[in-house]
Formats: C-alpha cells, structure tokens, sequence
C-alpha cells in the first residue's frame, strides 16, 4: 500500500509538472501573435550619419556590412528597429540603406546570401532554451522581405548554400538541438531546405543527429543519421530517438531531385569542398589501421576521434594530423591542394584567434596570422564573456580573410560592461591584421559580398 501510494503521488507531481513544462512551451508559442503584427516599412537610402557603420579601414576591399540596431524611446521614428547596410567597393563606401521595421523581436544572425543578393536575418526572443525565432529574406533587388518560415525555431544553424539558391535550418529540438525538452517533450529534428526563387520549404530529414550539415557547391546536402533514423519518414508520430544509437553515417542529399545516397559510414561530417571531391570528416576509427586489431580498441558508437579527408574521386580515405580543428569555419582553395582553418583559445584574460593553413601535398601546417582579444577582467569559469571570434570571408583570390570579433571591455557599472565588437581583415599573402571597423554595445557586425 506504501509503495502504491508513493507511485500515485509521483505520478501526480509528473502531471503537474507536465502541465507547467506545456504551459512554458505555449508561452513561448504566443509569441506568433507578435510575428503577425511585426511590419516591414520601405527601406531607406538617404542615411543619417549617426544610422551607419563607421569605417575605420576599408582600403583595398569590398563587401557588404550589416548590422542590427534598435531605437529606444523614439516613437518619431515610426519605426522600432532597423537592418543598416554599408556597401564598399575597392575601400570606398559608395552607399547606406536601412531596413526599418516594427517589433518587440530582436534581430540577430544577420547573414548576407554569397551572390550579395539577399540577406537573411532572424526576428525572436531571448531568455531560456526554448525561446524561438523566425527567418526571413530580404530581397535587394526588388527591396521586398519574405518570412521563410511560419512556425518557431528554437536551434540556430541556418545557412545559405554556396549558390544562394537555396537556405538550410533545423525545425524541433531546443537551442542546444536535444529532442527531449522540459518533463520529456519530443520535439524531433527535421532538416529543412528553402527554395528562394520558389519561396517553397523541401523536408530533406529526421533524426537526433542532424545537429550539424553542410553544403557543397554542386547544391547538395551533406548530413548525420544513423542507419534507424534514416529509415524513419517525415510524420512517422512514433518518439524512438532515444532507441536509435548507433553508429552515425553521412548522406549526401541532391536539393534538385531529392536523390539521396549513403556516402560514408560511421563518420561526422564536417565541411566539403565546392566541387564536392573532397570531404572532411571525423571517423570512428583510423583508415591507416584498417586490419590491425589496434583499429577496434575503444571504439564506440559515439567514438569519432580521427579526423580524415575522403576523396570522392579515387574513393580513398587520409587521415590527417590536424590538431584543434574546428569546423566553424574551414575552407578548401579552388584547387583543394590546402584548406584554411582557424583555431581559437581563452587563458589569462586573452583570446586569441589563430589562422591556419593545411597544405595536402607536403602535409604541413603553416601559421597564417594570429589576433589577441584581451577582457578587462578573467572569466575564466564564464564562456558567455570569453573573447568571440566568427569568420565570414574568405575573398575568391584567397588572399583576404574577414572575421568578426568581441570581448569584454570597460567596466560601466555594478556588472555592467562595454563590449566592443570589431570587423578585422586579415592579408593572407602579409600576414597583417587590420580593423575594418568597430563599434560598442553593438550587437553584431557581419560581412558579406557585394551585389553590384
């Protein structure tokens, strides 16, 4: 009887903290009310000055720079907050534009399609892992905006493909992209594509280990699945994700005709070049002990320890000795013989950001350039103040690399800080470092290439 009544009273705590988890979810989800009343008005050229970016060395490039800004106590305006663009060509700004819109969302994650024709950016809301958010285009030719999707995102990877014909995102999940939330809710991840021209959205798949994809030149897919979640159709209701381990297996999906095909098995992808010949992955075991007994030792499900360069050509996998590799941002040259790569770090009050390059041929590493952001106090033990760094740009003579940058600055306040944010431009051929610009309290700066 003890044992009965503990499970009933454990099963009514589970109830009501059922309903609160169903409660939180569905305040988030009154946010759409808001999507609907936010209101795009006509972009602005005749810019006031105190509206742009400031430059403090734009010679020799060319680009785009964007960046979110909101109006406070400014009901003249009409508007709430905007999108302000600086074009440069060849160091000379040659015009502003804003986008003005009203809304209680914040805007973020501003990325600027590779053709310089678009601007993608999302509108939501911050606070806790299921804050959501919307994506929209904006169209600068035609100076329209389309909203890409009309249900809440919650994970962040959204990106464009190489010929910006079409935009990439997860739906489900929460921002960390865990398919289980608050008290077990399942919300499966679904890889979605977005068809620019056609405004249309293509479900390519499912699966918990869809947290990371990428794209080739050639306008295909490359993603995680295990083999179990592979199998599983778009609306299967069934919640099995906690049942499917195994090991993960990269497909590649064609956007055009959907035709999808195992590429590697037990592998996580991580970038592929543009004419989709060589693919960079971790593999869970090492290619150069395929048949030694060594090959199995601690080998695990979840086990990718090898980084490895596979050949879609001559069908052969390198392993390679790069070490801290990350994939954030990778790029192989046009003739693949070297990929660039950075690497970043956080000890004594100092990020640093470090550019390197790979070379296939001889196997060498070569330092190209290194940048040091230094906080005003150490936070060793808080991530969220380390130093950031975001490369955007590589130019196409492979000889300039954009990144953005932002730490941690003067002390304002009882926890109150500025946080300057920086543009800089790196000359690979030099090896010098220069600030493009730079602002503070800003919330983002970002780079992307010019539509002329």
């Amino acid at each position: 009887m003890k044992f009965l009544c503990q499970r009933i009273i454990a099963c009514f705590l589970m109830c009501i903290i059922t309903l609160v988890s169903m409660n939180t979810v569905n305040c988030h989800a009154g946010v759409i009310a808001d999507y609907k009343r936010v209101k795009f008005m006509t972009p602005i050229t005749k810019v006031d000055k105190e509206n742009t970016i400031k430059l403090k060395d734009a010679v020799g490039i060319t680009g785009v720079i964007a960046s979110p800004r909101n109006i406070f106590d400014n009901s003249e305006a009409g508007y709430s907050s905007y999108i302000t663009l600086k074009k440069v060509l060849d160091g000379k700004v040659i015009g502003d534009i804003l986008l003005p819109y009203k809304s209680s969302l914040s805007c973020f994650d501003i990325q600027v399609s590779p053709n310089g024709k678009y601007v993608l950016f999302k509108l939501g809301t911050y606070g806790d892992i299921y804050d959501s958010f919307r994506i929209y285009i904006w169209n600068l030719s035609s100076n329209t905006v389309d909203q890409v999707t009309q249900s809440d995102l919650t994970y962040y990877p959204v990106s464009w493909s190489p010929s910006s014909k079409y935009i990439a995102y997860l739906e489900g999940g929460d921002m960390f992209g865990g398919e289980y939330g608050i008290a077990g809710i399942y919300r499966p991840l679904k890889l979605f594509v977005y068809d620019v021209e056609k405004k249309a959205n293509r479900y390519i798949a499912r699966g918990q280990s869809l947290r990371y994809f990428t794209w080739s030149g050639k306008d295909s897919i490359f993603y995680n699945q295990t083999a179990a979640e592979h199998a599983r159709t778009e609306n299967d209701p069934s919640d099995k994700s906690l049942h499917l381990q195994g090991k993960q297996n990269i497909y590649e999906t064609f956007v055009v005709d959907g035709a999808t095909k195992l590429l590697i098995s037990g592998a996580k992808i991580q970038i592929v070049s543009d004419d989709r010949s060589k693919v960079l992955f971790l593999n869970s075991h090492n290619p150069d002990q395929e048949n030694t007994k060594d090959n199995d030792e601690n080998d695990t499900p979840t086990s990718y320890r090898y980084l490895c360069l596979f050949d879609t050509l001559l069908k052969k996998t390198t392993k390679l000795e790069i070490s801290g590799f990350e994939p954030s941002f990778a790029k192989f040259t046009k003739d693949n013989n070297q990929l660039i790569y950075c690497v970043s770090n956080y000890r004594n009050k100092t990020g640093t950001l470090t550019v390197m390059e790979y070379d296939f041929p001889s196997q060498r590493i070569l330092e190209i350039a290194k940048v040091e952001e230094k906080d005003s106090e150490d936070f060793h033990d808080r991530a969220a103040f380390q130093p950031q760094f975001n490369v955007y740009w590589l130019s196409s003579d492979e000889k300039q690399l954009v990144f953005y940058s932002e730490h941690q600055g003067e002390k304002i306040g009882e926890n109150r800080y500025l946080f300057p944010v920086k543009l800089n431009l790196v000359d690979i051929t030099t090896k010098n470092v220069k600030i493009i610009c730079e602002d503070v309290n800003n919330f983002s700066l970002t780079w992307g290439t010019l539509y002329k």
